[in-house]
């Protein structure tokens, strides 16, 4: 058959090694040449990180500022403010004391609406005095050297920079301020007062930064042991700074680096520098990180994977090898399998299992094309089948019909659907071979001429008593020109057997419908009618009433849709009404035999079990009512039917229950997001924006836009409530943003305004101290 198994069992083991080895070696020739692609990623990545990082603090930072700015405006519109600055110099027994004193006793706490407010300063240059929320401090030199010593600075020097020009928010970085025994360093806020611009301003508003605020800010940015982060001002001077253990560099050098915007130097000597400049304060953000420290985890990595390479590269041969080996043995089991199937031929002389295998499956590959051959002849068959099934709803559910559907290569993808009931007249109950012989071929000419040129479908399926069932399946049409089309067609094939045959036929026409599914209802009534002789030999639809005692049972597709969207709603009320309506069309006004009784019976329990299976065993049940007793059996189909609407109402009421914890979680997670909206929240769950907002409001009492506000202000409560949230922080915490929407919102749920609820919260915490 082929030649020897150890050659060419030596050639496959061969290929399959060198395909091996070359997938081993591909991830290292590749982690290779990548290695410097992932070095400039990452510095990259490194740079952009800390840019953004700096940015977010910048504009942290200049907000808080803008605040500072407000704040001062505030300060100028306060009358007390501007009795103060022009008080006389306050001496013993002056009536100035009574101005200070009632300006400090009423002094705001402007820090709780700044967390960048350690403590703020008015300085009246006329009456010579410092106001500060803490204390009233005189401006002499003893005061200035207890408590605002600056640098090298004597009092003259410090009181010209106060008064001796006017500031419009100018820092002062580096100061350091004694405030009850305690040193706090930081940089200085200046503002003269009024804001209007004068060459000698009457006063000065200062506010006291504390470097440690500013650091916190920039906490995310890992410096590791050698890197290094400040902000300084135009001019050089460092506002904060923050720099690893290790760290080489020199601050203030760094500093005035930043300020000629000659960084460039330490990039090249093997730092990564990241910087950004404040329009608003023209403050230097910097951040500097050595490149070796940022890359310590690529190189590592680098380092493991060449330590690894040789031993991975013998254990990776190794293993191609018993791979290959393993992977060659299989070939000769196939091999060894295909030479016992039986054939009509023989692959014939090979030279090694890889072409014996190509030989084999080249045979079967004509196998199977003779295989479909024969499976296109059935096809015809199936279409048959399929339409006796469709006609007589004989499967189990809607995907088992598409899935024989496509076997038969049937499209029940259409618009409308139609059925017809065809009976060739003089053949019933014919048993002779010559005539039926004769009927076969009558059959085969009705099919022929069934064949339609307006754009549908036509299947047809043989009936007993020399009948066809026909299917119309019109893709584009509508259910009135599907029924047009019909007739026309069965009045035109009916006169053509007259005329070249003289062969005489019945035909029925169902109603035209739009699902599949009810089929069985259009084929039932087409049966019927010709089953009542309604209809003429040669001749066209019925419209006539047919004999008394063989009427027809009455049961529309609208009456069926009524009573299964009662079902699905759980209307015990409508379902036992269409119940009673059925009864009187079927019962008080028709006189309906056993069997069409029995289809009726039928017709309603199928209308049930197509929408809903068998659930809980409602088929069973309703085919066990006793029809003999025709008003009995209305009565027990009402008390099944209104079990059945209990039984879903049950389980309505579970999964509306089950949602609406599932919403509540959900919101609860997602509430600070302020984009959140009734709309997301109804696409994650399934539902229309309009379903969803009244499933809310029914299962919570609420709306969903009051929920949620709710929700936020209780959560801004709690942060308010520990202390270490300013309200502008926990209005952005809880997804408000704009701070004049999270006040109203609050006195709306609260009944009062933040700064009232902070100060309860405050006092309530000095009484329980």
């Amino acid at each position: 058959m082929f030649g020897t198994r150890s050659r060419s069992s030596s050639r496959i083991f061969t290929q399959y090694f060198i395909s091996y080895s070359a997938i081993l070696l591909i991830p290292f020739v590749i982690g290779t040449a990548l290695y410097s692609s992932a070095v400039r990623i990452i510095e990259d990545s490194s740079r952009k990180s800390a840019q953004a990082i700096l940015e977010q603090t910048r504009d942290i930072v200049d907000a808080r500022i803008g605040e500072l700015d407000s704040t001062a405006r505030q300060i100028t519109l306060s009358p007390k403010v501007l009795s103060l600055l022009y008080l006389d110099e306050l001496t013993e027994g002056s009536g100035s004391y009574y101005g200070v004193w009632n300006l400090w006793k009423e002094m705001p706490n402007y820090g709780l609406a700044n967390s960048f407010i350690s403590s703020f300063y008015l300085c009246a240059r006329k009456a010579k005095v410092i106001v500060s929320a803490d204390e009233v401090l005189r401006n002499d030199p003893a005061q200035y050297e207890r408590v605002f010593k600056y640098r090298d600075w004597d009092y003259r020097r410090w009181n010209d920079f106060l008064f001796g020009r006017y500031h419009t928010h100018d820092f002062l970085p580096g100061v350091t301020v004694d405030r009850g025994g305690f040193r706090y360093h930081g940089v200085f806020y200046v503002q003269s007062i009024p804001i209007e611009y004068s060459r000698s301003p009457l006063g000065v508003f200062m506010v006291l930064i504390e470097d440690s605020t500013i650091r916190d800010l920039m906490r995310r940015l890992d410096t590791g042991k050698s890197g290094l982060v400040l902000i300084s001002d135009s001019s050089g001077d460092i506002v904060t700074s923050m720099a690893g253990e290790r760290c080489t560099m020199n601050v203030e050098d760094t500093a005035r680096m930043a300020a000629r915007g000659s960084l460039g130097s330490l990039e090249r000597s093997g730092f990564i520098v990241s910087r950004t400049v404040s329009p608003l304060t023209k403050w230097n953000y910097v951040s500097v990180l050595p490149a070796a420290m940022v890359l310590a985890p690529v190189n590592l990595a680098r380092n493991i994977a060449l330590a690894l390479l040789a031993a991975g590269l013998v254990l990776g041969l190794s293993a191609a090898a018993s791979m290959a080996q393993r992977s060659a043995r299989p070939i000769r089991r196939i091999v060894d399998r295909f030479a016992k199937i039986p054939a009509d031929g023989s692959p014939g002389a090979c030279r090694n299992e890889l072409e014996y295998l190509d030989n084999a499956f080249t045979d079967l590959l004509k196998r199977d094309e003779s295989l479909r051959n024969e499976m296109e002849t059935q096809v015809p068959v199936m279409r048959s089948d399929l339409t006796r099934r469709l006609l007589l709803g004989l499967y189990r559910n809607e995907d088992e019909a598409l899935a024989l559907a496509k076997t038969a290569r049937i499209d029940l993808a259409v618009r409308t659907f139609g059925t017809a009931v065809i009976r060739i007249e003089g053949y019933r109950g014919a048993i002779n071979p010559e005539v039926l012989g004769e009927l076969e071929i009558i059959r085969a000419v009705i099919r022929e001429g069934l064949r339609s040129e307006g754009g549908f479908e036509i299947v047809t399926h043989e009936q007993d008593d020399a009948g066809l069932a026909v299917l119309f399946l019109f893709p584009l049409m509508e259910m009135d020109g599907a029924a047009s089309a019909m007739e026309t067609l069965l009045a035109s094939l009916s006169e053509k057997l007259v005329r070249d045959y003289r062969v005489h036929i019945s035909f029925s026409i169902g109603k035209p419908v739009s699902r599949f599914s009810e089929l069985p209802v259009s084929h039932l009534q087409a049966r019927l009618a010709i089953d009542a002789h309604l209809v003429p030999p040669g001749g066209n639809e019925a419209s006539g009433p047919g004999r008394r005692d063989a009427e027809a049972f009455l049961y529309p597709m609208e009456t069926e849709l009524r009573l299964v969207a009662a079902l699905k709603h759980a209307d015990q009320a409508e379902v036992g009404a269409i119940v009673r309506e059925l009864k009187r069309e079927n019962l008080d006004g028709r006189s309906l035999d056993a069997a069409m009784f029995a289809d009726f019976a039928a017709a309603l329990r199928n209308s049930v079990i197509r929408s809903f299976g068998d659930d809980g065993g409602i088929a069973a049940d309703l085919a066990a009512v006793d029809r003999a007793d025709r008003a009995s059996w209305f009565r027990g189909t009402e008390e099944i039917l209104s079990s059945f609407c209990g039984r879903i109402e049950r389980s309505h009421r579970s999964e509306k229950r089950e949602l609406a914890e599932a919403v509540a979680r959900r919101l609860s997670e997602t509430f600070s997001n302020p984009n959140l909206t009734i709309l997301m929240a109804s696409e994650e769950f399934g539902l229309s924006e309009s379903s969803f907002y009244h499933f809310f409001r029914e299962a919570f009492g609420v709306s969903f836009s009051d929920y949620l506000e709710d929700l936020r202000i209780r959560s801004a409560c709690a942060l308010l409530s520990g202390g270490q949230s300013s309200i502008k922080d926990a209005a952005a915490a809880v997804g408000f943003v704009s701070d004049t929407t999270f006040r109203r919102a609050f006195h709306r749920v609260i009944g009062v305004s933040p700064s009232e609820y902070l100060r309860a919260v405050a006092a309530k915490k000095t009484t329980a101290i």
